[in-house]
């Protein structure tokens, strides 16, 4: 998991060098104009959203992109339009809807 981050990493410094908006910051997340780091997710890991939503207070977006080889990443666009890759790694797999717990909600 820490290689691929840190092949975002290379990737992403690599296009703030060739002239586009994606930098590296506080450590090893990267932030960018989204519209490049979907550009990035698609051409480099074959990655395509597959889930979204927005996180609590309506102050920013979570979107998860994935690929068939199995590779994902997640991404956080706050309200600036800011994106941010938080987290990515191998093996994704989604789980389907029959298998998934349901949660016991205490009688109501």
């Amino acid at each position: 998991m820490h290689k691929i981050l840190g092949c975002f990493i290379v990737a992403l410094t690599a296009l703030s060098v060739a002239g586009t908006s994606v930098v590296k910051a506080q450590g090893q997340q990267a932030c960018g104009k989204r519209v490049d780091i979907v550009k990035l997710l698609a051409a480099k890991y074959n990655e395509t959203r597959t889930a979204r939503g927005v996180a609590q207070g309506a102050n920013s977006l979570v979107e998860l992109f994935t690929a068939p080889t199995g590779s994902w990443t997640l991404v956080v666009t706050g309200l600036t339009g800011v994106s941010c890759l938080v987290s990515a790694g191998e093996n994704w797999e989604a789980v389907p809807a029959k298998f998934v717990a349901k949660v016991d909600t205490g009688g109501a």
